[in-house]
């Protein structure tokens, strides 16, 4: 009888600790992200944002030999079509010498898209989609164009 007795006073115990408000104790912490489809394969890099000027930034995504820069002329939410050099993608060997240098594709559409922006956290989150292609004919091992397709990103927007 001490055992059940003893048994249903742990299991009150139990179950009256355990519900108590939620604690933060198991949030996750923020995790910036950049991805996309690079030529129909996966890729992933480390996201960053730079203030180019008081209204403009670029997103970018890095990889040790790989990086992807994104500038707009920030707004707010939006869809943003980038031309010219508002896009551009180059690969590198040790981070310093130049492989491959892409631009923004003009004859097709290329677009990022703010879904979301947090100014009290400085968060920015969307969606972008951007054909480049290569700048100078003196990259023959490289592709004529990169697609990024499906691509997300959601990082902090530094001052």
């Amino acid at each position: 009888m001490k055992n059940l007795s003893l048994t249903a006073l742990v299991l009150l115990s139990v179950l009256t600790f355990s519900c108590t408000k939620q604690r933060d104790c198991c949030v996750l912490p923020y995790q910036p992200y950049i991805t996309a489809e690079k030529n129909n394969v996966k890729w992933e890099a480390q996201v960053g944002t730079t203030k180019i000027a008081p209204d403009s930034i670029a997103i970018t995504g890095s990889q040790t030999e790989e990086r992807l820069i994104m500038r707009i002329k920030f707004a707010g939410k939006g869809t943003y079509t980038l031309t010219g050099n508002q896009a551009q993608f180059f690969t590198t060997i040790g981070q310093d010498v130049l492989t491959s240098y892409y631009n923004v594709d003009n004859t097709a559409v290329s677009t990022i898209e703010i879904t979301e922006y947090d100014n009290n956290q400085a968060i920015i989150t969307g969606t972008y989609s951007v054909t480049l292609k290569k700048a100078a004919d003196r990259y023959p091992s490289y592709p004529e164009s990169v697609k990024f397709l499906k691509g997300k990103f959601s990082t902090y927007l530094k001052n």
